[in-house]
Parts: structure tokens; sequence; C-alpha cells
């Protein structure tokens, strides 16, 4: 699982893509979910930064970048990691 923002997690297997939500088509792929109940919508009201398609057809939309995201999605990959996203102190 990864954050994705706000203690929201979602399972790093499960994501298939992570985009910016400016161009024309990612706004097309959001209004469509949303339509089809299929929105999930993890900003707590903040501007969307990031746009996750996961392998279900949910769109998960996110206040954190899509470079964030990218990050944390490669380093559980890496590393096998179960949560990311918290910083840890040592």
């Amino acid at each position: 699982m990864i954050q994705v923002g706000f203690d929201n997690y979602v399972p790093v297997g499960s994501i298939r893509a992570v985009g910016h939500p400016g161009p024309a088509p990612m706004t097309r792929l959001v209004s469509d979910a949303r339509n089809k109940g299929l929105l999930i919508d993890f900003t707590a009201g903040r501007k969307c930064k990031a746009i996750l398609i996961l392998d279900t057809g949910q769109v998960v939309l996110s206040a954190l970048s899509s470079d964030t995201i990218s990050r944390r999605v490669r380093e559980a990959k890496v590393h096998g990691e179960r949560e990311l996203g918290k910083e840890v102190e040592h």
C-alpha cells in the first residue's frame, strides 16, 4: 500500500497508470469515471495534482504530485515495502 495523501492508501499492485490532470483526455477520463461512479477523490478539497488509474477501472484523484506518487510506486516495487509515503525518523 502506498499513501496517496491525507492518510489515504492505494494498493501498489492495483495502480496501472499515474497521470497529470491537465490534458483534455485526463479531464474526460475523470468526468467519465464520475458519471459511472468509479471516481475516488482523495484530495480533501485541495487541487488535484495526480490521477491514478487502477486495474479495477476506478480513477483516484490525489493532491500529491504525479512525480511524488510515481516515486512512491517505484520505491514500493523496488523495496517491496508494504506501506510507503510516511517519513520515518531515525
